[in-house]
């Protein structure tokens, strides 16, 4: 069977079963539909039995007592027109009226006067009434002649005006105390004096018919939805199935046929052994290796063939491959007439069959001269390269992708204190402390999951004791085939530029003390440029944030009449280098306050700026006052006194 007729098989049977699956569905839902219709009649029809029922009970006990007398006046019911009888109207002995109330005319004033609200509606019908208002309609009067026919009741389900209605008609016995109502008519050949006719409107009993319905087509929809794709899900796993199994009938025969391809073109040498060591299957090329024809080999146990130092049973490579080993590899040197002898390597794994099971073992030879000789190459080129490494003077350094050195050079060594074989080989849980070891491996992980260029500065304990600080350059090393094979890098000693750094930062901190702590405000600012930095007592004095402060001048701080004399005193800074002068600045709150600037040039963040000083002078501006007013006190006291003694001298 071919895969397209495994697939036409697949598609028709799918077809015949979404067809059968699709009729049984719609049987169901006819199904339910004619339950659905089935119990919406059944309801109406209880409901229809209940009422009448109810309103027959209410005309026998009425019929069986002769009806009852009420009496006459305002909220009791008016004497029935159509009662002919003597004693329809009484009086008491204490001049009240009574009226009788027969059956009939008892249920047509309980269903006017109290309407039971959503019930269905009931009425007497008759076809020769007393009360013209019980005439029966058509549908009624075929009702009423049914019953007269020997019917028990008749139902049907009608349209009134475009509305579906339930109506029944069921008859209503004329006992004896009826007969002294109705003798008049003639009928006492019949026992039927009329019927009661119960309608009942449908429309809600409709709604929820539909509701059921439409509620009903979705769950089929999703059931037949659910069952089409559980069946094409089956079909598809029974294609699977039968596909694999003519694909693997293929693979079977392809695998033969491939097989002797392979074995025929390639390169190397190919034998097949059975767990009896005996040679099965070779190829041309095995041939050659052996100097032998094909006859002369299979057969022949592979020690017969070549005969080797691991021939020994538990040395034995095929051996050790039947045993479980994955694989093995051995070199040998096989004679050869022209060169002498020829590298080969010999390659085993096991060959397996259905079941998972090792059947044999498959040998592989191939010829390693041109092997050994890049090898050759390889090696004279990591001695280049290791030379060059130990010409340099910082500390290199190469590790595999598992965190093993493979490559340091000499300076690498002085650094440990350590020699080659001690180094070779080791990780770095090998030579620094735990936490140094674990420190590096993460920062390698971290690079080999993104390869690139790190620069990392970190501490080592170098072999004297003496701690280090290092700036450790490393860069992932990729190999032809794009692959990440390992990791360069580089040690460079900072130590010195770390304490010169600490010695910065210690003086920056005690400028930073000096700068906070003192009495007068510091500003720091370029030419009528925004402040870049700003003391506490700045904030004190002028009542700003140190953030308002950042985004104004010297000169936005001044006084209106002092801002121009602020900025020009700030472009001189330039020419003079240095300079005090007085000015009068606005506090946050609006209030004036007279000070002293003291303006010189510093280095600041690698430029130069202006350092103002600012000096709260309000106490010595009052002073000042205060002397001015007792100098002008004086002047005016040797005033009077010069004129008095004048005086005094006439």
């Amino acid at each position: 069977m071919t895969q397209q007729k495994i697939g036409t098989f697949s598609k028709s049977t799918f077809f015949y079963l979404i067809l059968g699956w699709t009729l049984i569905l719609v049987l169901s839902g006819l199904l339910r539909l004619w339950a659905e219709k089935a119990d919406c009649r059944e309801i109406a029809y209880n409901e229809a039995v209940a009422a009448s029922e109810r309103d027959l009970a209410y005309h026998a006990w009425s019929a069986g007592v002769g009806g009852v007398y009420a009496l006459e006046g305002k909220g009791s019911p008016s004497p029935n027109p159509f009662l002919h009888v003597d004693d329809r109207d009484l009086t008491t002995t204490d001049g009240q009226t009574l009226t009788l109330i027969n059956p009939e005319y008892m249920m047509r004033i309980v269903w006017q006067e109290k309407p039971r609200a959503g019930a269905a509606g009931v009425h007497l019908v008759a076809l020769n009434p007393i009360n013209p208002v019980n005439q029966a309609d058509e549908w009624e009067t075929n009702a009423l002649h049914r019953l007269a026919g020997g019917a028990a009741e008749v139902a049907e389900q009608v349209d009134l005006n475009g509305t579906p209605f339930f109506r029944m008609v069921r008859p209503m016995p004329a006992g004896e105390s009826c007969r002294r109502c109705h003798e008049h008519l003639g009928s006492g050949s019949s026992q039927i004096a009329g019927a009661v006719s119960v309608s009942l409107n449908m429309s809600s009993l409709t709604v929820i018919h539909r509701f059921n319905l439409q509620q009903s087509a979705i769950a089929h929809l999703l059931v037949w939805i659910a069952g089409v794709i559980i069946l094409f899900l089956i079909i598809r796993y029974n294609r699977r199935e039968q596909v694999a199994q003519f694909s693997a009938q293929e693979a079977t025969a392809r695998a033969e046929g491939a097989l002797d391809q392979i074995m025929q073109n390639t390169a190397d040498g190919l034998s097949i052994i059975d767990r009896q060591l005996r040679i099965i299957r070779v190829n041309k090329q095995f041939c050659q290796i052996a100097g032998q024809t094909e006859e002369n080999i299979v057969g022949k146990s592979c020690h017969e063939i070549f005969p080797c130092s691991h021939c020994d049973w538990h040395e034995c490579p095929v051996h050790r491959v039947l045993m479980g080993e994955s694989h093995l590899e051995r070199d040998y040197d096989l004679p050869d007439p022209r060169t002498g002898a020829i590298p080969y390597r010999a390659t085993f794994f096991p060959l397996r069959g259905t079941g998972g099971n090792i059947i044999g073992v498959i040998g592989q030879f191939k010829n390693i001269g041109d092997l050994r000789q890049r090898q050759q190459e390889k090696e004279d080129q990591i001695r280049f390269l290791q030379n060059v490494f130990d010409a340099l003077p910082n500390p290199v350094f190469y590790k595999n992708a598992e965190g093993r050195y493979v490559i340091v050079n000499d300076a690498f060594f002085r650094h440990l204190n350590a020699t080659r074989e001690e180094i070779i080989g080791k990780t770095d849980f090998e030579l620094f402390t735990l936490e140094q070891a674990e420190t590096l491996r993460e920062q390698d992980e971290e690079l080999l999951a993104h390869p690139g260029v790190e620069m990392t500065e970190t501490t080592l304990v170098v072999a004297s004791g003496a701690t280090r600080e290092v700036l450790l350059s490393r860069s992932t090393l990729v190999g032809p085939q794009g692959d990440i094979q390992g990791i360069i890098g580089v040690y460079l000693d900072i130590t010195s530029r770390k304490r010169a750094e600490l010695a910065l930062a210690e003086s920056e901190s005690r400028y930073r003390m000096l700068f906070e702590s003192a009495a007068d405000a510091f500003f720091i600012h370029g030419v009528n440029q925004p402040f870049l930095a700003v003391n506490e007592t700045a904030c004190t004095l002028l009542g700003f944030s140190r953030q308002e402060l950042w985004v104004k001048t010297m000169a936005e701080l001044g006084s209106p009449e002092c801002q121009p004399d602020i900025a020009h005193h700030m472009q001189e800074m330039e020419l003079q280098g240095q300079q005090v002068f007085e000015a009068t600045l606005i506090r946050a709150d609006g209030n004036p306050v007279p000070v002293e600037i003291n303006n010189r040039q510093i280095e600041y963040q690698q430029k130069t700026v202006i350092l103002s000083i600012v000096r709260d002078i309000s106490q010595r501006k009052k002073a000042e006052e205060e002397l001015k007013r007792l100098v002008n006190l004086l002047v005016a006291s040797n005033d009077s006194l010069e004129e008095l003694n004048a005086q005094i001298s006439k």
